[in-house]
C-alpha cells in the first residue's frame, strides 16, 4: 500500500505511512451506495449517474479491483 501511495508525487513515504496508520486506526470503511446517494441529495452536483436504477446504482467502486483482504 505504501508503494502505491508514494506513486503520487505529493505523497512521500512518511506521509503514506501516516495515511495508512490513520485509516487503520479509524477502521475506515468506504461509504455504501445509499450513503453516497444521501450526500448527493444535499448538494447541487451529481456524484454518480442515477439513470441506471440497477444493483450497481451509485456504486462508485464497481470498476475497481481490490485485494482479497479488502
Amino acid at each position: 500500500m505504501i508503494e502505491l501511495l508514494t506513486k503520487d508525487p505529493d505523497c512521500d513515504e512518511q506521509k503514506a505511512v501516516s495515511i495508512l496508520k490513520q485509516v487503520t486506526a479509524h477502521g475506515y470503511d468506504p461509504p455504501k451506495p445509499d450513503r453516497i446517494l444521501a450526500w448527493m441529495n444535499e448538494q447541487e452536483f451529481p456524484i454518480c449517474d442515477t439513470a441506471d436504477q440497477g444493483k450497481d446504482t451509485c456504486n462508485v467502486y464497481k470498476s475497481l479491483r481490490f485485494a482479497r483482504s479488502v
